[in-house]
């Protein structure tokens, strides 16, 4: 279970010093231990638990170290390398280091293993001692859990019994394997029936054993065996809760040499006695909570007892003997001050209030596995099945606190900002009211929300990594949304989480949000939380006593107006509580727009694009498709002194139903745009009629219409939901998502941002998407990432310096055929950056404006005449049963496993060069995604692709991608339908998507 945690954090740790010795972490460092079933202690079987099989099992105890090291060939091995002696202790023991004077001791007497011990106290009385065995005069280690009943109080009687095992052992390994060939290939250890549950953290659970032998015990089957006294110092466990909070705490210290120390300021010279209520301060994580606001002193404490939960602080000092009390059934805060031999009882004090967690049960669901972009189901899936979103909030905090993220293993949630936010679609704001009280009671204290619950994803992403200084910095946000997906009562809702980078969650962090949420058993939630007003911007602090409102009013160029505060008193309120700081959560519901729109502003040089959109001879319409776009395009608009009749917006109020639109910006849903430029659903140039009825234009001769049509704008963009996705049309004219990415990679160094960094430098594409902008790396030296599909395999190559010391690739341009395009000024797809870019295009080739104007078919036909065509066309599979889509795409990989299709077949005109089923390993931190898609390679580079797609959020989408490169000048005009017409057939054919799913046409072509 350890195992991952465990290699991530030493490669991050320590990767300089391994790496220097060429060490294979898992196979130099890590030695697995076996396991053995747990057993039901009422029928005495195998003990069986369904939520989660993995607990049916646990390791052998630590006495299973002589056979791994056996039966794994590790002590042969060591042998062979002439190592003599072995040092082990438990990982806990947080004063176990390797002591070069005990070594030479162990040494020159020649035992054969060696115990070191420590004087036992009150402290170890439960725990096992060294006895001599009086019938042999053998050394022998007697646990606990062999100890009979009646003899229970002898077994604790620490003059009878004074040295107590640390665990801390040395052996010499030729003697071991001596022992063990004897032996048949093991240690005669005697075994210790262990009582737990099956869910180590459900007290409610089965009932089980676990046989278990120690190490220790081994002391026994040595002839030549022998214990050591030594100090306290070489003991510092962290066995409980107890243990932990000790350590942490100033009764200990790191000395010089990195070793953990009693702190030596100590007068009595003896460690303090702690003793935890084992209920409540069972898990770690129940600690953490208790001390979220510090670590108390225990530096002259002789002993501290707590009943009950009860919060501490760094306020809080213990000397002499001290008794905490709270026999209430909720959490208790322990004032500031110092308190020396004592009994405080908390039972009748006050409570958190509204900041009161509550544990309530719940049962798992299998279904929760974040796609491409988060969870998407249908909304009825999360309004109607019982903590359904609950669930997956939780199962994603405690995923936070327990994944090692770019190297880090903190509870990161103590430490920054939530950020939540969404498309505005329906349920949005009922789940952000749910999200806050979840958030709370895991000990998130602050909280940044946009106003009406409104943020964009890439607004998010900037949020999280340009909010304020480092100390109100976010760890990451939820961003409520199904993106493209249809929203409504009766459609889908989805909900995903982006960390400290402002990127998606990295595989690992969703697979382990999947693997807790299908063994999540309890949710903790702070029921009596206010709800928020999330409609007014302001700043909402609540502690256990009052809650304190400040609502800002601002003018139409963002300026405060006014600020009004109101302060609610909560309970008695008792002014005697000697509290220097309550504990407090701020939540602040921010502008959607002012943050992402000023960082938007440091990018693009906003006076040229100014200058563009005010020429009489421009215009410029913009589609939110009822999207969270709308206040953002109107944020934009008021930078370019406000709205025109030439340049405007369409569907621009954010609706919780997208206003019944289907909000992909696609030729297919945004149609009333198309229709509006002039391009049909396949992205030809169709005749729009004029305000008097009129249709100007032979088809045949699309650079007249574009010159006569002035009644049809010269840019139309479509934003999707969540406004990450954009679709770029000129006047008559469609550009795929492929050629926007190449086109703004062949000009990015006119854009300031680019400029600023020194020109562009890499360029990065799903796999799915057109190979248009490889030629442009190619012919301008820049890198190219070819990743799968999923805007988080972007980031890595983004953060290559900043997270993983590699090279450094920024700045970057991302883009996906999915109608998405971005920069590293955010980890996600920007749709409006992408506008702007465009825009940015347009200003500079229409700098002049005694010139004609060039529109956006001129600028693309100069890049093709430069660069070549990529033809290339999208067939989308909609609403496809979940057994015939996985019977297209099994049958086809299984084809190319057996070797079905080879280099050479014929298609027609088209030659097989290779197919393949994608994998994508990751140049940066070399982590493996499989399956990410079936291609079909031919030797004119033209490519068939065929994928399942991630963001579907009912049934299964076949996307079927289709692609042909094109130089000849005289034959890059033609529709892309009839250019790819016999590929197309090709594809139809070796997929048989039309016989297999009974679609006799794609639901969408782009």
């Amino acid at each position: 279970n350890t195992s991952n945690d465990t290699l991530s954090f030493l490669n991050q740790k320590y990767s300089n010093t391994l790496c220097s010795n060429n060490m294979k972490l898992q196979d130099e460092l890590e030695l697995m231990q076996n396991k053995v079933p747990k057993v039901d202690k009422s029928t005495l079987l195998p003990a069986e638990y369904n939520i989660n099989p993995q607990l049916e099992w646990c390791p052998p105890g630590h006495g299973d170290l002589y056979t791994a090291l056996y039966s794994s060939g590790k002590l042969d091995e060591l042998l062979s390398q002439g190592v003599k002696y072995m040092f082990v202790s438990n990982s806990d023991n947080l004063g176990a280091t390797l002591n070069l004077d005990l070594l030479s001791y162990f040494a020159q007497k020649d035992y054969n293993f060696m115990m070191e011990c420590c004087m036992r106290t009150e402290a170890d009385k439960k725990g096992g001692h060294l006895a001599l065995r009086t019938n042999d005069n053998q050394l022998i280690l007697r646990e606990s859990a062999q100890c009979a009943k009646d003899d229970e109080k002898y077994f604790q009687d620490v003059n009878r019994h004074k040295y107590f095992n640390t665990n801390n052992l040395w052996i010499r390994l030729d003697f071991l394997k001596k022992l063990m060939d004897n032996k048949g290939g093991f240690v005669p250890l005697p075994t210790i029936l262990n009582s737990k549950t099956v869910d180590p953290q459900q007290d409610t659970t089965t009932k089980v054993y676990q046989l278990e032998t120690a190490m220790g015990a081994a002391i026994e089957c040595f002839n030549n065996s022998s214990a050591v006294n030594v100090g306290r110092n070489r003991f510092a466990p962290v066995k409980k809760c107890s243990d932990l909070l000790l350590l942490k705490s100033d009764a200990y210290c790191i000395n010089n040499e990195s070793v953990l120390m009693l702190n030596p300021n100590i007068i009595t010279k003896k460690s303090p006695i702690i003793a935890l209520d084992d209920k409540k301060y069972k898990l770690i994580q129940q600690l953490d909570v208790c001390t979220r606001y510090g670590i108390p002193s225990l530096k002259n404490c002789q002993k501290l007892t707590i009943k009950g939960d009860v919060w501490l602080s760094s306020n809080n000092i213990f000397e002499g003997i001290v008794n905490i009390i709270n026999d209430s059934n909720e959490p208790k805060r322990l004032p500031s001050g110092t308190y020396k031999d004592t009994t405080i009882d908390l039972t009748s004090s006050n409570g958190l209030g509204p900041l009161r967690p509550y544990v309530t049960t719940t049962t798992p669901y299998s279904d929760q596995k974040p796609g491409t972009s988060g969870l998407r189901k249908k909304t009825k899936v999360f309004e109607n099945q019982s903590n359904y979103l609950h669930n997956f909030v939780q199962s994603t905090l405690n995923a936070i606190n327990s994944t090692v993220i770019s190297g880090k293993t903190t509870n990161i949630l103590e430490d920054g900002a939530l950020v939540i936010g969404g498309d505005g679609r329906y349920y949005n704001k009922e789940a952000i009211q749910i999200i806050i009280k979840i958030a709370v009671a895991n000990g998130i204290k602050r909280i940044i929300i946009g106003k009406d619950g409104l943020l964009s994803t890439p607004a998010v992403s900037s949020i999280i990594r340009e909010k304020g200084p480092i100390w109100q910095s976010a760890f990451g946000g939820f961003i409520l949304t199904a993106s493209h997906n249809p929203g409504g009562p009766n459609e889908d809702f989805g909900i995903k989480y982006n960390v400290s980078n402002g990127g998606p969650a990295p595989d690992n962090l969703t697979n382990e949000i999947y693997n807790i949420s299908k063994t999540i058993t309890s949710y903790k939630i702070c029921n009596d939380f206010p709800t928020i007003d999330i409609h007014a911007e302001g700043n909402v602090n609540i502690t256990p006593n009052s809650i304190t409102c400040t609502k800002i009013t601002r003018d139409n160029h963002g300026n405060v107006v006014n600020k009004n505060t109101t302060t609610t008193s909560i309970g008695s309120n008792n002014k005697n509580e000697n509290i220097d700081v309550l504990p407090t959560v701020s939540i602040q519901v921010v502008s959607s727009t002012s943050i992402y729109i000023s960082l938007l502003k440091t990018i693009f040089d906003f006076d040229k694009i100014r200058i563009l959109m005010n020429r009489s001879d421009f215009s410029f319409v913009y589609d939110c498709m009822h999207g969270v776009q709308g206040p953002y395009v109107a944020a934009f608009m008021n930078e370019m002194n406000g709205c025109t009749d030439r340049n405007f917006m369409i569907h621009g109020i954010p609706s919780e139903t997208f206003g019944g639109i289907h909000a992909d910006p696609n030729l297919t849903y945004a149609y009333e745009l198309c229709e509006m430029m002039g391009v049909d659903k396949k992205g030809n140039a169709m005749n729009v009629p004029d305000d008097n009825g009129q249709s100007n234009g032979n088809l045949n001769d699309v650079t007249g219409m574009i010159n006569d049509n002035t009644h049809i704008p010269v840019i139309g963009v479509a934003a999707d939901g969540d406004a990450d996705r954009n679709m770029i049309l000129g006047r008559h004219f469609f550009v795929t998502p492929s050629d926007s990415l190449a086109i703004i990679a062949a000009h990015a160094n006119i854009i300031p941002y680019f400029i600023h960094h020194g020109g562009l430098k890499t360029v990065a594409r799903s796999m799915p998407t057109s190979g248009a902008v490889d030629i442009v790396a190619k012919r301008n030296n820049l890198h190219l990432f070819e990743t799968p599909t999923g805007w988080k395999y972007f980031g890595n190559v983004m953060d290559s310096k900043t997270l993983f010391n590699s090279m450094n690739y920024s700045p970057i341009l991302c883009g996906e055929e999915s109608f998405g395009t971005g920069s590293d000024h955010v980890r996600e797809k920007d749709g409006l950056w992408a506008v702007l870019a465009w825009l940015s295009i347009l200003a500079h080739y229409n700098s002049n404006p005694n010139k004609p104007l060039v529109h956006i078919r001129d600028i693309v036909m100069k890049h093709w005449e430069k660069y070549g065509r990529n033809y290339y066309s999208r067939y989308d599979y909609e609403g496809v049963s979940t057994e015939n889509a996985k019977t297209v795409m099994e049958t086809m990989k299984n084809d190319i496993k057996n070797g079905k299709y080879t280099k050479g077949m014929k298609y027609g005109s088209f030659e097989l060069s290779k197919a393949e089923d994608f994998t994508y390993v990751d140049p940066i931190d070399h982590s493996i995604a499989r399956n990410q898609g079936l291609i079909f390679t031919f030797t004119d580079n033209s490519r068939i692709i065929f994928r399942l797609s991630g963001t579907a959020g009912s049934g299964a989408t076949i996307r079927m991608y289709i692609e042909k490169y094109e130089s000849r000048v005289n034959e890059l005009t033609h529709q892309a339908a009839d250019a790819l017409k016999e590929i197309i057939n090709i594809a139809l054919d070796i997929s048989q998507i039309p016989i297999i799913t009974g679609m006799k046409a794609p639901t969408v072509i782009t």
